[in-house]
Formats: structure tokens, sequence, C-alpha cells
């Protein structure tokens, strides 16, 4: 169904609240900042099929279109949950996940055209096509129009049962209702608001060697900074390429800078690092992600594009997008003053899921705990809030592992690797240190 890249993006999707959260908040507003709207969910804890809202975010490269969508699967509730968090489907299971799959009553939020936004809506999965005779603007906020913009759905209703079916259409009617009485303002993106800030950071090499970034970034009209570490294959797969990269526009004024974060930090590791970098011809400068920016990267790998002066000039890329970063390279040297490529936007044709992380203490909640939940392939990272909570967005029937990367002052490190043993929240209980 859905179109796949090679890379597995996080960054851009978020689940928020779960399905026995909306029935008992179903006469207030839920927010979802993602695309800039509060609506009052219906009562959904009732339904036949499972459904889960879901704000995917920013659907253009260059962030200018995001979607609020509702994801549906036509098949008994208690089976389509067993299935979606199975990680061990059969061929024959993930094909009918995939057919009895679908999104109804998307919102399209956007500060340009609704026509272009309609194209990148469907450049997400191939049956996600607007039906624009049912589309129709329902708000305006802070330079952003709102859409209630419905899907074409013949062909989906035809291959599920009459029950979920039924189901579906009475959804979407009443979905699109509580639409045009939301409340709209600009969407949160914390992605975009990037472009203009500076970065600045004292660090150190791999061999402890003190390091700034103005040392690092005054070498080169334009930067490519590229967060990564050896436990993620998507980073280790593209070092080569980024060798070639460096070595390419050296003589043009560019190159790449390496900001590696690993779990162990060690003399052992850091060689380790040194050495598959020199195996891979990666002779680029690579040294220690900076404490205070290890919070702000909320996926591996992740790479800004700076001038000399550490001001970031485009939308990070996340994921191995090695096709990607030569023409921003140019585009950026040749004076552009925002590079408009910004990162790849995917989808896969797993349910969206978010994965709820509670950290407290023996007196209650703990916040500013970062939390990282790690796929085989790449890992997202939160803080938990003042509730105790960090919410992380994947994909259902992943095995992921969770790690407490960094614990506030006064509080024991925890080494621990934990593992959601059933559904999708996990509780951890931190020890004071002695």
């Amino acid at each position: 169904m859905f179109k796949k890249t090679a890379a597995a993006l996080f960054l851009g999707a978020a689940l928020t609240l779960s399905m026995g959260v909306y029935a008992e908040e179903a006469d207030s507003k839920t927010s979802f900042e993602d695309v800039g709207m509060n609506i009052s969910i219906p009562d959904l804890s009732a339904t036949e099929g499972f459904i889960e809202p879901y704000p995917f975010g920013a659907i253009d490269s260059d962030h200018h279109a995001y979607v609020m969508l509702f994801a549906y699967e036509g098949m008994p509730k208690d089976q389509a949950k067993e299935l979606l968090y199975s990680t061990d489907l059969t061929e024959e299971q993930s094909k009918e996940v995939e057919e009895k799959q679908f999104f109804l009553a998307p919102v399209i939020a956007t500060e340009s055209d609704f026509d272009a936004a309609v194209e990148a809506l469907q450049a997400l999965a191939d049956e996600m096509v607007v039906d624009k005779d049912r589309a129709e603007k329902i708000g305006e906020a802070d330079g952003y129009t709102f859409y209630s913009a419905p899907l074409v759905s013949d062909e989906y209703l035809s291959r599920i049962d009459e029950t979920f079916a039924k189901e579906y259409k009475e959804l979407e009617s009443t979905l699109i209702e509580a639409e045009k009485n939301a409340d709209f303002y600009a969407p949160v993106d914390s992605v975009k608001g990037l472009v203009g800030q500076k970065l600045s950071f004292t660090t150190t090499d791999t061999a402890g060697n003190t390091v700034t970034s103005e040392e690092l970034f005054s070498k080169n009209k334009v930067t490519m900074v590229n967060c990564w570490g050896l436990w993620c294959p998507n980073c280790t797969s593209e070092m080569a390429e980024l060798g070639d990269l460096h070595r390419e526009y050296q003589e043009k004024g560019g190159g790449v800078v390496g900001l590696e974060f690993e779990d162990t930090k060690d003399e052992e590791t850091y060689k380790e690092a040194a050495d598959f970098m020199k195996e891979n011809n990666a002779d680029f400068p690579n040294v220690v992600m900076p404490k205070e920016l290890e919070k702000t990267i909320e996926g591996y790998p992740t790479s800004y594009f700076v001038d000399s002066e550490g001001t970031i000039l485009s939308v990070p890329i996340v994921g191995a997008m090695t096709s990607f970063y030569g023409p921003i390279m140019d585009g950026l040297l040749e004076g552009e003053e925002s590079d408009p490529a910004g990162k790849p936007i995917s989808m896969d044709n797993s349910v969206p899921v978010v994965y709820t992380v509670t950290v407290s203490d023996e007196n209650g909640p703990v916040e500013e705990v970062s939390v990282q939940l790690c796929s085989e392939s790449a890992c997202t990272m939160k803080e938990t809030d003042e509730d105790g909570v960090a919410k992380l967005e994947g994909t259902a029937g992943t095995d992921y592992e969770v790690h407490i990367v960094d614990v506030p002052e006064g509080y024991a490190e925890d080494d621990t690797v934990y593992h959601f043993e059933d559904g999708t929240s996990l509780e951890i209980k931190l020890e004071k240190e002695n």
C-alpha cells in the first residue's frame, strides 16, 4: 500500500493518546500540535474495527503542508491488535493487515497551494487519493489554510466486510463534522524551526582533545554535520559515501563533520569508530556528540547543513539519504538562502504507534530523563515531561529496545535494556544515587 524509501524515518509522525483516553475526554478538545488543531474526538471505545488518530505532520519536503489522519483497520478490534503488535507475522497475515488498513477523513493544513499539498499527500501512499468533490475548506490560522479532505475509498470498502465498510462511512461522516468544529493554529514544527538557529558547542574528538564548533565550521563555507553512531546500521551504511562527499567538496568550499553518539562512551568504543572510519576511507573530522545536543536528535542519522558560523541553512535530513546530500550542498554553495529539499517524507505499511515510557522514583514522576527507543535499524529519543512520560513514535509489530540515556542530577545511571513485554506501555523506576 505504501511507498517506501531506503531508510526508516521517525520524525514527522506522532500519535499522542490511547483510545481509552479519547473515551474519557470525548466532550473536550484534544490538541494535535503536529497539525495545528484542537478537535473533539468522538468516543472510539465501542468501534467494531481498530482505529487510531494519526497526526503525521509535515508531508512535503519544505514543510509547508501537514496532515492529520485516522488509521482504520477493517477487522475485529481484538484480531487487529493481535496482528498489529505481533513481531512474527506470516506473509499471509501481513497481506491481510495491509489489505484491510486504510485512512479516513484527513485534515490538510497548508501554507501554499492546496493541489500541491494533495499531491504531497498522495506521494505518501498510492491509495491516498483525495476526493476533491468532497474536500472543503474548514479554517484559517496564522497563514495556514485547513481543509477536510476525505479519500476516495470505493476500492477499500469493496475488500472489507460489510459491517466494517458501514462503520467506516459512519466514522468518516462523524469525523468530518468534528473537523469542521475544530480550532486551528500554526502547526508546531520543531524541525522547520531549526532553520536559522546556530549550532555552537565545545566537545572533544574521539582521542579526547578539546574541539569547538567554530574550529570545525570556519574551515568550510558550508558543512554537512552528520549525527551518527556505530550501533546504527543506516549510519554506518553511508559512511564510505560521506567520505567521498567530503573529498569531492573540499575544493568547492564544502565538507563533512561527524558528531558521534554512543551509549558506551569509552576509549575502546571510540577506537572502534576511528578504525571503522579508516576502513571506509571516511577522512572527515569526527567528534563526540556534545551533551547538550544529545536530547535534540530524535532520529539517526540526522544531517544538518550549516554555514561557516554554524547557522543552520536548511531543514535537517533524517535518514541515510545519500542522493540528497550533493544537490543540497551545491545549492547552498551557490548562495541559496535556504535549501528546499528538506527531509524526504515516507511511510511504511505498518500502523503507526506511540510507545509510552513512564519514569518515576519512590516519590513520583521524574522529568527530564532522556529515553531512547531502538529498533534494529534506527533509534529515536525523547525526554520525559513533568508527568514523567516520554512518547516515542514507532510502528506496530516492531521489537524495540528502550534505553535510559541520561538522568537528572542525583539519580543513578540505568544501563538496563528494557522491552515492551505487553502492549505499548512501559514503566521504569529510577534509583537515587547513594
